[in-house]
């Protein structure tokens, strides 16, 4: 038996289905929503980088300032025992710089700072043979955490004070309706927080107030790390604040008022 001849034509024959470009269109957008997913992934870890940031310096700012605060409880508590703020700067018998307010404080503070107290010898000067020692010891309190300087024991924040009296704190230039009270300082500001001081915690050094004088930081407009660029004070009724360098540097220049026409 003969087999049948094929009665198909060319034009009946079976071509190969040709590629679809779907697949491919697919992959694409498969890769694109990779590459967006990936680039917005980036995105949020950046922002939320940013945001702990933020929120980490806001609560480095809120600590500068309760660390201040504490300061000015124990300075409270001085006046309480003794009826007048600790001298800034206390001197040997030959007249020289031997001994820093901060060190009286530390009987106010806590435990930890009570027991460097003890450790403490004031018949040396701050950088004798035995107080050398705890010069690396810094108590927290006097050291802001967003300070690079405080890492080397140096003192975020320094206090105002009179040359010419050797108080913390020297006299308005202007008049005020408080009444004075005794031994208390008037001053406009009390403490001041100052990044990279250069100044040891334990070094009888702050910042010198004189109306109408030179600067007392300098050159310098930028007190602080903090995100706006503010530095904590504590004014003289120790209320709180943030000042910007522009607010802050009038406030230790103040000249004083002018003479009444006669």
């Amino acid at each position: 038996m003969e087999p049948q001849a094929s009665t198909a034509t060319p034009s009946q024959t079976t071509a190969p289905a040709p590629k679809s470009a779907s697949g491919w269109s697919g992959f694409a957008i498969l890769l694109v929503l990779g590459v967006c997913f990936f680039l917005c992934a980036g995105g949020l870890v950046v922002f939320f980088r940013n945001l702990a940031r933020m929120a980490q310096a806001q609560m480095e700012a809120a600590e500068c300032s309760t660390q201040m605060q504490r300061i000015v409880l124990a300075l409270d508590a001085y006046h309480g025992d003794f009826s007048v703020y600790p001298p800034a700067i206390v001197k040997d018998a030959q007249g020289r710089p031997a001994h820093t307010w901060r060190v009286l404080l530390l009987p106010y503070l806590d435990k930890p700072e009570q027991d460097l107290h003890a450790e403490y010898r004031f018949d040396e000067a701050w950088d004798g043979p035995n107080n050398r020692r705890l010069a690396e010891r810094m108590p927290l309190v006097y050291g802001c955490p967003c300070d690079p300087g405080q890492l080397d024991s140096q003192t975020s924040y320094l206090a105002v004070i009179d040359p010419a009296t050797g108080l913390i704190s020297a006299p308005p230039a202007n008049t005020t309706n408080r009444p004075p009270v005794k031994g208390k300082p008037a001053a406009p500001l009390l403490l001041v927080e100052v990044c990279e001081s250069g100044i040891n915690w334990l070094e009888p050094k702050d910042i010198a107030y004189i109306p109408g004088g030179p600067a007392p930081l300098g050159q310098r407009t930028r007190f602080s790390y903090h995100p706006r660029g503010g530095s904590n004070v504590i004014l003289d009724d120790a209320t709180p604040q943030m000042l910007s360098g522009e607010e802050l540097k009038p406030l230790l220049t103040r000249s004083p008022p002018p003479a009444a026409k006669k």
